[in-house]
């Protein structure tokens, strides 16, 4: 089946189904949809996420941090390189990318400040 016969199929789908509900019904789901926060909640599922939040909150919150700093390091590493005109592969990019130790990158990025090539920077190609 194409694609387009697909999407035709489940607009059908679609219709037909809200044609069957009641109208207050149909007005609800169509809210609901348009913003994932207007959906009703039962307090049994409120104190589950609530429970969640207390276990698992400053957890997740660290590593997202933890990623965000990582993130911005190697991207500082990159544009820094960049602005020193030290043009830099894909390979070398994708190993700043992929390195996940802040301290790395800041060593990377001192040693940028003072490089004239990148194997300067990064040590000669294995």
């Amino acid at each position: 089946m194409s694609t387009a016969t697909c999407v035709a199929w489940r607009r059908t789908l679609i219709r037909y189904i809200l044609g069957m509900l009641h109208e207050r019904l149909v007005k609800i789901i169509q809210e609901v949809s348009m913003d994932s926060h207007k959906i009703p909640v039962s307090p049994a599922l409120q104190r589950l996420g609530e429970e969640f939040q207390a276990l698992y909150g400053a957890k997740l919150e660290a590593r997202g941090e933890a990623r965000g700093e990582v993130r911005g390091a190697a991207n500082t590493l990159l544009k820094f390189l960049a602005a020193r005109g030290l043009a830099i592969d894909e390979a070398r990019r994708a190993e700043v990318l992929a390195c996940q130790e802040v301290a790395q990158l800041d060593r990377w990025v001192v040693q940028a400040a003072v490089a004239n090539t990148l194997d300067d920077v990064f040590g000669p190609r294995a």
